[in-house]
Parts: structure tokens; C-alpha cells; sequence
């Protein structure tokens, strides 16, 4: 087998597998060749004792690798595992027999031509596939890119990640130096654009043999990075306009990896400022394609998701949905069902590039005669990471102000503490005369605050998984709760005495869900891990129909909605979609197409027309009119990473748009207009996961839960 001797000192075996060669070393650890459990050949990362020395730091380690099993494998060498040891953590990967682009550009020189062509497609569409999952690699260089039989694939994306997160570094940058972008180097906040300029570095050394800005001291090239231009005079002229648009010092101005990946398979010139239009990335190989993989019953899979701040992500990989500005009632959801059929789309995955689809035919069920939706008082829409938003029908507050008023943005008191890791979803409901908030979380539990004491009122527990979605209904004449998660269970909460009233076994991880109650009845929707959505009578306990396929990858989101006096849900996909569904014969129909996956979906009123709202990881809030598909107004592009949970709320005679994502921040918009209010929300520790607006003594409130763990209040007016 390939690989050098092992020397003294070296494991035997590290975890399950048996350790045969070395493959290499570098700072983060040693790179040990191994044994799969069939005797295939893996590559095993032992990681340095300093990583491992908190119990904390060992599991967050854990949970934030689990992320990057879920990322296409067709360019990239899959992930396999990743355990711990008595002393130590380590990653098993797919082993690639190659050299590393370092190596090889060392001894046989730059490349030029088709070939340095195909290493640029074949290195950006891993990077895509990457970002698509809400995973920012933060350590692309040559020597993380092998050059095996077929094609270049990228290796240990979300290692540097799960490092930094863990918490076990205490100084120094995630990074290789010379390939670092400025905001890495200024400690700021770093998402996928800090990867595209760290490939564009990578693609000037496999064109002329050195970096863009130098390889001396390591002081001389980090001012070269963050105030010099990049030295691209030996660059070819096909390629040289595209790379300085990525090395570009403002991250904001770099094209997305989908963008390049669209420029460099299309031929079209380069030397342009303008937006490069975003393609729909391949649904991933994993089960999951993003980064919201459920949990396995074994002790080396915990679930993860946890995407840098800034990540474009991811739960991590997110949504949530707001409060809707209703125009009316929304209706339907009746007893009978018909058989209907749904045509399934799927983009299918070439080695670098992305080809057509196949169309087959699934024959489902969904109900068919109309009936009554009522958002009931404590209903609301609750908000979900990575793309489980649980959008509820819901009216708007009761009270409007005279205006949208002045958006401060400021928090409301300090953070609410309790959970022990990312708060996937909040909500809100009414408890006597209080309002309550209820927040799910990846520590799989449910947590329950006072809105106005901020007191905490007590603790849910029965999940055994994340709990990804949070919605509030009235069961059984009493403020209830409905959470669902990875453990594939709908649980059903009485409120006023913080105690179970039953659950649902869907049989499947559920990564959305909402509800409302439809004709009397409390009725609650899911979206699966597998793209299917299903229907729950929650009194009775069944399900009303047979599931039905809405997306080609997982549904992260789900939203009754009135359309021009027709009923239909909304779902959000990971195959970039958003669908819209009738309820009376199950016909779907596609919305929007995103640049990559959709993570929240919602919808408000605009000029008097309902309008879809949705967003996801092309870090857009899009606004759609649903019946043409076409824009109802441009979108909103201020965030600089992942787009998770979306809020819509009147207020006055406005309606304005909160959004959340992995760039840490949460941002409140005119809806009309499209005009940012206020300065961005800036007061968690890490991403925005979640979103919900509630009203309280005459100005509207957000709540927001963070990856750090903490649920946080704050005033939009």
C-alpha cells in the first residue's frame, strides 16, 4: 500500500481502524493511512493533543466534521467519520491516490492551457458543492487539493472550521498565511467569499508557480494581502480579469463559487463588473445535501451543523418564516383525497459541470375539498436553522403603529440563557395573560421564556434528536406547542402546564414543519429529510393521505398560504427551489429558482397582491409574484452569507422583512420599498438561526436564536 513507514511513537490503531503508513504531517495533525471497516484504504487525521483538551472542545470538534459528510463527493474526498480517543480526535476520509497540487506544480512546473482550465473548473465546483452545504473551508490552498485519476478533489474542507469552533485554539488564525483572505487575517467574520479569494491565490500558483502575493516573510505577505495588488503579470489574459475580481479586498465584490463556476464552463469574457447570474447547484450525493444531517444512534455521529458566522452555508443550513401579512382567512384542507401525480425534477451531477435533468412521475394523495385554515391567537411562525423554517398561518399584530417608525435595532435586556447549543427555532404564543417564547433547540430540548419578565419558565424535554421546528396551535381548547426534529417525531406540548400531550413517529428525520388549525382541526405539515412532505391530523394522530414528493433533496421549509383566494403550501428545497402546492388536487408548480438551496419561505402582502418571500444560500431575500413567477420587486443583498430564517410583519401601514443568517447579523427591510431600517442586529456570538416578531406594549419586538446558543429580544420599532 502506499504511504511511508510509520515511526516510533505511531498509533496502531486509532479508533476502529488499523493504522498501516504515514501519509503526512502538517499543523493541524498527522496523516495516517488506514484500514476501512472492508479493508479498504482511508486516509485518518489524527489532530494534536491541543485540540482535544475540552470535553466541550471534543464534541463541538465532533459535530462541526458531521457537517462535512454531507458535501457531493464528486470532486472532493468524501468524509468517513470522525471519533475520539483518549487523548485525541481524528477525521477519516476517503483516500485519493495522487499527488497534492503543491507538490506537483513543485516538480513539474505551472500549468497552462485546457489543463490549468480543468483544474479551475474542477477545484471551483468542489468549492460550490462546499458552500452549498454551509461549509466555509477557511484553508483552501494547494496543498488541500489532490490531483487523483479523476480530476483535481478537495480534502479537508470544515476541519479548520471544527478547530476554531471547538474552541481548544486560544491564539492564531485558521489558515495557511499565504493563502489567507483580509478579513481572515483582521479576524473579522468569514464566509464563503474569504474561499473564493484563497482559490483565486490558489489558481495564480498553479498558473505561474507562486502565490499572488508572494511566499517571503510571513509579515510582508499578509500587508501584500491586505494592501497591495496581487501580482497577476504572468497569469494568461483567459483567466486574469476573473481572478482579480476574486482578490478583490471587499469580500462583497468577489463572484460566489456558483458564479464562477457558470463563467468558466461558458467561455463568456471575464473582464466585466457586472453580477454574474447564479446557477443551480447539484442536489449533493450524501443523503443530506447540506449541513443539517441528523443524528446517528452511534456516539461518533452526533448531530452538527454549526457554520461560522459568515459561512454561506449550513444549520448548519437555517430558515424560518415570520408572522405573514395575511390578507384573509386561508382556506382548505379537507377530509377526502384523491390520488394526484407530481413530476419530479432532479439535476443530475457531471464531473465539472452541472447536466439536465431526468423527469419522472410519482403518483401521491392530498386532500381534496376546501375548507377553513385558522391562525389561531397563539399561532405563529416559528424559525428553524439551515432551512427548517416551521411557517404557521398568522395575522399581524393586533396593534399598528402609525407608521414602520424608527428600527433600532437594540437588544432588549441581554441574552436569554439555558440551551446548550444552537437554538434551531423560536416562536411565540399567548399563556393567560402572557406571552410566552418557546425555543427549540440542537440540545433537544424546548425552553420556555416570559416575553415581558424575560423569566424562564421551564424546560421541555422528550426529543432525542435536534428540534428543528417550533410552532404554537391550539390542542384540545389549550395554548399548545408542536416541535419536531432529527428523532423523526411530532410532539405536541400543553403550554400552561409544561407537560407532553402525545407525539407522532413520521418514521423519518423532519427538517420543517408548521401548523394551523384547518376545518376545526389542528392540522400540521412536515417536510422530510427525503424531500417529501406530509400531512397530520394532530388530534387524531394520523396521517391524513400518503406522503407526497415536493423536492429532490430535503424540504427545509413549509408555509400555508392564501393566493388570490386559493389555498396552497409553500415549500423551500435543497434543490434550490421553491414550490407552491394545491391542496385541492396536489398539482405543483415551481415559484423561483435560487442559486443554491432555499432555506425559509413566507409570504406578505405588496400593492395589495400576496407576494412570496423566500431565501436561502445565494444570500438574496427574493420576492416573487407567485402566479407569473416573475420578480414583484428586486432583491434584498445585504447579507453577506447564509440566509436561515425570515420574519414579515406589519407595521402601520408598512409591512417590513426580518432576515437572519450566518453572517451573524439580522436585518429588517421596507418591503415596499426595499430600504434597509435601522442598523443590522449585530449581538450574537455567531449565526443567526432563527426568527420571530411578536408585539408588546405598542412596538414590535424580534426574537432571534443564535448558534451560540442564546435566545436574544430586540426592538425593531
Amino acid at each position: 500500500m502506499p504511504g511511508s513507514p510509520l515511526r516510533p511513537g505511531d498509533p496502531a490503531l486509532v479508533g476502529p481502524y488499523p493504522i498501516v503508513g504515514r501519509l503526512g504531517q502538517g499543523g493541524q495533525g498527522v496523516v495516517y493511512l488506514g484500514e476501512g471497516r472492508t479493508g479498504e484504504p482511508v486516509a485518518v487525521k489524527v489532530l494534536h493533543v491541543s485540540h482535544a483538551e475540552r470535553p466541550d472542545a471534543r464534541r463541538r470538534f465532533i459535530q462541526e466534521i458531521e457537517v462535512a459528510r454531507q458535501i457531493a463527493e464528486f470532486c472532493t474526498a468524501r468524509v468517513l467519520d470522525a471519533g475520539e480517543t483518549a487523548d485525541s480526535l481524528y477525521v477519516v476520509s476517503e483516500y485519493i491516490e495522487g499527488v497534492s497540487l503543491q507538490r506537483s506544480i513543485e516538480e513539474e512546473g505551472p500549468r497552462a492551457g485546457a489543463v490549468l482550465q480543468r483544474i479551475a473548473v474542477g477545484t471551483v465546483t468542489a468549492l460550490a458543492a462546499i458552500h452549498q452545504a454551509g461549509i466555509v473551508h477557511r484553508d483552501f490552498k494547494p496543498g488541500n487539493v489532490l490531483l487523483g485519476p479523476g480530476g483535481p478533489r478537495v480534502i479537508d474542507f470544515g476541519i479548520s472550521r471544527a478547530l476554531d469552533a471547538s474552541a481548544a485554539i486560544t491564539s492564531g488564525a485558521i489558515g495557511t498565511p499565504t493563502y489567507m483572505s483580509p478579513e481572515q487575517i483582521g479576524g473579522k467574520r468569514v464566509g464563503s467569499a474569504s474561499d473564493v479569494f484563497s482559490w483565486a491565490i490558489t489558481m495564480v500558483y498553479a498558473a505561474t508557480g507562486r502565490p499572488a502575493f508572494g511566499d517571503d516573510s510571513i509579515p510582508a505577505v499578509l500587508h501584500r494581502i491586505l494592501s497591495a495588488e496581487p501580482d497577476l503579470s504572468e497569469v494568461p489574459e483567459s483567466i486574469r480579469p476573473l481572478l482579480a475580481r476574486c482578490l478583490s479586498k471587499n469580500p462583497e465584490s468577489r463572484p460566489t463559487a456558483a458564479e464562477l463556476l457558470l463563467k468558466l464552463i461558458t467561455h463568456t469574457p471575464p473582464a466585466d463588473d457586472h453580477p454574474l447570474p447564479p446557477i443551480p447547484l447539484p442536489p449533493a450525493h450524501a443523503p443530506v445535501p447540506d449541513p443539517l444531517r441528523p443524528p446517528d444512534p452511534t456516539p461518533l455521529q452526533p448531530p452538527v451543523h454549526d457554520p461560522a458566522p459568515g459561512a454561506d452555508p449550513g444549520p448548519g443550513p437555517v430558515a424560518a418564516s415570520g408572522p405573514v401579512a395575511a390578507r384573509g382567512p386561508v382556506r382548505t384542507m379537507g377530509r377526502e383525497e384523491r390520488a394526484w401525480r407530481v413530476r419530479r425534477r432532479g439535476l443530475v451531477t457531471g464531473a465539472v459541470a452541472v447536466a439536465v435533468a431526468s423527469v419522472a412521475v410519482l403518483a401521491v394523495t392530498w386532500p381534496a375539498t376546501r375548507g377553513e385554515v385558522r391562525a389561531d391567537p397563539v399561532t405563529v411562525v416559528s424559525a428553524g436553522p439551515s432551512g427548517t423554517p416551521s411557517p404557521t398561518p398568522s395575522t399581524p399584530p393586533t396593534t399598528e403603529p402609525a407608521g414602520i417608525g424608527k428600527v433600532t435595532g437594540r437588544a432588549v435586556g441581554g441574552p436569554l440563557r439555558g440551551h446548550t447549543d444552537a437554538v434551531n427555532a423560536v416562536a411565540v404564543a399567548r399563556v393567560g395573560k402572557a406571552q410566552v417564547i418557546v425555543s427549540g433547540s440542537r440540545d433537544r430540548t424546548l425552553r420556555l421564556w416570559d416575553l415581558a419578565t424575560r423569566k424562564p419558565l421551564g424546560t421541555l424535554t422528550g426529543h432525542t434528536g435536534w428540534v428543528r421546528s417550533v410552532a404554537t396551535i391550539e390542542l384540545d381548547g389549550k395554548p399548545g406547542a408542536v416541535s419536531a426534529g432529527d428523532d423523526g417525531s411530532v410532539r405536541l406540548w400543553d403550554l400552561a402546564a409544561r407537560k407532553a400531550m402525545g407525539k407522532i413517529n413520521t418514521g423519518g428525520p423532519v427538517f420543517s414543519a408548521t401548523a394551523a388549525t384547518v376545518d376545526g382541526k389542528p392540522i400540521a405539515v412536515t417536510g422530510g429529510r427525503d424531500g417529501d412532505v406530509r400531512v397530520w391530523n394532530l388530534a387524531t394522530r394520523k396521517e391524513i393521505g400518503r406522503s407526497r414528493r415536493a423536492h429532490e433533496g430535503a424540504v427545509f421549509g413549509v408555509a400555508f398560504a392564501d393566493i388570490r383566494g386559493e389555498t396552497v403550501v409553500l415549500t423551500a428545497g435543497a434543490d434550490s427551489q421553491v414550490r407552491k402546492w394545491r391542496i385541492e388536487d396536489g398539482k405543483g408548480q415551481q415559484v423561483t429558482q435560487h442559486g443554491s438551496q432555499v432555506s425559509a419561505v413566507t409570504t406578505a402582502e405588496l400593492n395589495g397582491t400576496t407576494v412570496v418571500l423566500s431565501a436561502g444560500g445565494d444570500r438574496k431575500v427574493r420576492v416573487e409574484d407567485p402566479i407569473t413567477g416573475g420578480e414583484a420587486r428586486e432583491p434584498y443583498a445585504e447579507h453577506t452569507g447564509w440566509i436561515y430564517a425570515l420574519a414579515v410583519v406589519r407595521a402601520g401601514k408598512g409591512v417590513v422583512v426580518v432576515s437572519g443568517g450566518n453572517d451573524g447579523t439580522a436585518r429588517v427591510h421596507d418591503l415596499a420599498t426595499g430600504e434597509t431600517l435601522g442598523r443590522p442586529f449585530k449581538d450574537h456570538d455567531h449565526n443567526v438561526e432563527s426568527v420571530v416578531v411578536a408585539e408588546s406594549g405598542g412596538r414590535l419586538l424580534a426574537i432571534t436564536g443564535g448558534g451560540e446558543g442564546n435566545v436574544r429580544i430586540w426592538r425593531i420599532t
